[in-house]
């Protein structure tokens, strides 16, 4: 929902155009690179590590850049005309919330249940190993969600 809601209410993203995903291996980069390529947009997506990179490009990640350093990358694999949206996703009122969830349910649960799009989870702990899925995840390995069952 948060993907959904950043890349076409707040930043109004269509086809055609080009977008950077920031951690495109995280849970919300790896949702933004398929409804974006869904949407037709032109996708870029940084991470650290080259690895996390070419997992993404089998979600539709059309250029990968590493960062740091991804700059001059961008710039120069767009003629230095950069993207038209860079995905940057912050908190939201209630309100807001509500209204995401209802987008999301028109826009998002159609692609989920045609196959279009899909969670990726990187791993699955129990709650009383949540000391060891923060050491995971601090450790910059996981590619997707790393999930907590209670």
């Amino acid at each position: 929902m948060t993907v959904h809601d950043a890349l076409f209410t707040q930043a109004e993203l269509a086809m055609g155009e080009s977008v950077l995903i920031h951690a495109v291996g995280s849970g919300v980069g790896t949702a933004a690179v398929q409804l974006a390529r869904a949407a037709g947009a032109r996708t870029f997506g940084t991470s650290r590590t080259p690895a996390k990179l070419e997992r993404a490009r089998a979600l539709g990640l059309d250029v990968g850049l590493e960062a740091p350093g991804f700059v001059d990358a961008l710039r120069a694999r767009t003629d230095g005309t950069g993207v038209d949206v860079i995905l940057d996703v912050i908190a939201r009122p209630l309100e807001e919330k509500i209204q995401v969830t209802r987008a999301f349910v028109r826009h998002v649960n159609p692609l989920l249940a045609a196959g279009v799009a899909r969670p990726i989870i990187d791993r699955v702990f129990a709650l009383d190993e949540v000391a060891a899925a923060h050491a995971y995840m601090e450790s910059d390995v996981s590619f997707g969600k790393v999930i907590l069952t209670v």
